[in-house]
């Protein structure tokens, strides 16, 4: 089995979707992965940049500070152009509002949003459904949880984010409260099975009626994610949630699996299909075939067989080692999983990662070394393949938990990736 494209892209995550959105008007494009992506874990917010590095507090104008990464050459925005950078944010929020799930931001500010466990996080754009939470706004709000849901603590988050505004001065009070889910106290429901649940218009009725009996003057009411896994679906639960309950309404993320992150992969996916890419999920890339410093095809396993899909350009946005795109931390032995790339190592095997679990851990900067165009090169900075480009967790020299800047990273050099694998992909070009 041979199938000829244009360009390949390995990785359905943030990276590989906006690199397979930037190549799909220039060739036939095809794109490979294994599942959904690490994005169905994510909350679905875009970070460009949170926090610089040995400054307290968040970033406030990411534009204003974004020199202070810069400054280091092997930071990912250190290759990437201003202008790709924001046309990369242009594309997704134009592609995302296309997809029926709109993005929001604040005129080049960060917003705060309330993470997991109730602390403030920046975000650059949030969903529609998570744009009314924030954590500086002067309206009251309740927090909701439901008494089967594992994972989602509402006094928790309550007390974190007062706390917050006790400290700051910013923000109304905040309340919890917990409804009741009849018939599934047994074994409790994740994120997931309740954003399912959400689906049945008299559960859903249930839910608005639970949540007006508990109202005081709060003008805003924050749930977690488990609005929809689709975009018409979330529309219509979030729509009923907002004129039923006669507020504001907004979600906040939680532990994995991610409903706002699977519906955002789910409609990314099918908006890809719509524009001619080609998609082939479940199936592992058991490597390539290459001659004259050129990946020719992709070899992938398939039930039957292994089939080889002839490309002109490849685009590698595999993740790190969460998503399997690097391996071998455990071993002492780093490796990039389907070229063999070298990987830059930043420290000696026993500096790989510190004691401490919330300090920034030096393996998280780990990853493939490329030069301006994104392309992999070994140690004495030669070029080693001129047809295939790097993108987003598989670079090196960042931090996307320290600086608050992974979706951005990931964003722009997939999208960049992609304008690259189809201008210069080209033999003789």
């Amino acid at each position: 089995m041979v199938n000829e494209f244009d360009v390949i892209v390995i990785g359905a995550g943030f990276a590989g979707l906006s690199a397979a959105t930037a190549a799909a008007n220039g060739g036939r494009v095809l794109l490979l992965a294994e599942g959904l992506g690490f994005i169905a874990d994510l909350p679905s917010t875009i970070e460009l940049m949170g926090y610089l590095p040995g400054r307290p507090g968040y970033v406030g104008r990411p534009w204003d500070e974004l020199a202070g990464l810069i400054q280091y050459r092997d930071h990912p925005y250190a290759k990437i152009p201003a202008r790709i950078l924001e046309q990369s944010l242009n594309m997704f929020v134009e592609t995302v509002s296309i997809m029926g799930l709109p993005y929001e931001g604040d005129q080049g500010q960060n917003t705060l949003l309330a993470g997991p466990a109730g602390v403030p996080r920046p975000a650059y754009l949030a969903p529609y459904t998570m744009a009314p939470g924030r954590v500086d706004d002067r309206s009251p709000a309740l927090v909701v949880g439901f008494d089967v849901h594992k994972d989602f603590y509402p006094e928790y988050l309550v007390a974190n984010l007062n706390r917050f505004r006790k400290v700051s001065g910013w923000g109304a009070e905040w309340r919890a409260a917990v409804i009741h889910v009849p018939g599934h106290a047994e074994r409790g429901l994740n994120s997931q099975e309740l954003a399912v649940l959400m689906r049945d218009p008299a559960f859903r009725r249930h839910v608005v009626a639970e949540i007006r009996e508990l109202l005081h003057s709060e003008a805003r009411v924050g749930l977690p994610p488990v609005f929809g896994l689709d975009a018409q679906g979330t529309r219509q639960v979030y729509q009923e949630l907002v004129d039923g309950l006669d507020r504001q309404v907004f979600e906040i993320p939680t532990l994995p699996p991610s409903p706002p992150g699977i519906r955002l992969a789910t409609e990314w996916l099918r908006y890809l299909r719509r524009m001619g890419v080609k998609v082939s999920l479940g199936f592992r890339v058991k490597g390539v075939t290459a001659e004259n410093g050129r990946v020719s095809g992709v070899i992938v396993n398939t039930p039957a067989r292994a089939g080889v899909h002839r490309c002109r350009s490849l685009v590698l946005a595999t993740g790190g080692f969460w998503g399997h795109g690097l391996s071998g931390l455990a071993a002492g032995e780093v490796r990039e999983s389907v070229l063999g790339l070298p990987v830059r190592l930043l420290a000696p095997p026993e500096a790989w990662g510190e004691d401490a679990v919330f300090r920034p851990q030096p393996f998280v900067r780990f990853g493939v070394a490329t030069n301006a165009h994104l392309q992999p090169v070994d140690e004495n900075g030669n070029t080693l393949y001129e047809n295939v480009f790097v993108a987003g967790r598989l670079l090196g020299g960042y931090d996307p938990y320290e600086e608050g800047c992974g979706e951005g990273v990931s964003l722009a050099s997939g999208y960049y990736a992609g304008m690259l694998a189809v201008s210069r992909g080209v033999v003789g070009e």
